[in-house]
């Protein structure tokens, strides 16, 4: 459940489309192989996007042409299989932590 103080829960529920239609922005300042390797991530997961250039904001857009996979709906009442998920707190290392751990069988609650 979304939990953010900008957003109505119930009406999150009921709706889903920013998690239907959604892209991410990539500025000019972030460094040009970090953008790519984004790009690169979203394709070798299979994930089709498109990407569009802001002139305007300064960067590119990263268009998922496909609801996010992590998108519940059950009827109607969206919701996210990984919303309350502990990695998305985690700073980079916890995460990579995390992971070797998860592959080693060991992963537990952090």
């Amino acid at each position: 459940m979304n939990e953010s103080p900008r957003v109505n829960p119930d009406d999150c529920r009921t709706c889903g489309e920013c998690c239907k239609n959604y892209m991410l922005f990539y500025p000019n300042w972030w460094p040009e192989d970090k953008q790519y390797e984004m790009i690169r991530i979203a394709y070798c997961k299979g994930i089709n996007a498109t990407i569009r250039e802001d002139k305007e904001k300064g960067g590119h857009w990263l268009i998922f042409n496909h609801p996010c996979q992590f998108l519940i709906d059950d009827e109607g009442i969206y919701s996210c299989e990984i919303y309350n998920d502990p990695v998305r707190d985690m700073n980079q290392k916890e995460k990579i932590a995390y992971y070797e751990k998860l592959l080693s069988g060991r992963a537990g609650s952090f």
